[in-house]
């Protein structure tokens, strides 16, 4: 999964908001690509449920 360089400076600025500490890009990029994979992985069982519910 590949975010933009636009959402990459809003996580940095995000995460020096929270914690008071810079990230690099490196860093900013690893950080917002695991995070959005544990999003994934938390919302993605009730996803399904969603699409079985759905009539045909």
């Amino acid at each position: 999964m590949s975010l933009s360089d636009t959402s990459i400076g809003s996580f940095r600025e995000l995460w020096k908001q929270e914690y008071g500490t810079e990230l690099t890009d490196t860093e900013a990029r690893e950080f917002s690509e695991r995070f959005l994979g544990l999003v994934q992985l938390v919302i993605e069982p009730e996803l399904h449920q969603i699409e079985k519910r759905k009539p045909p």
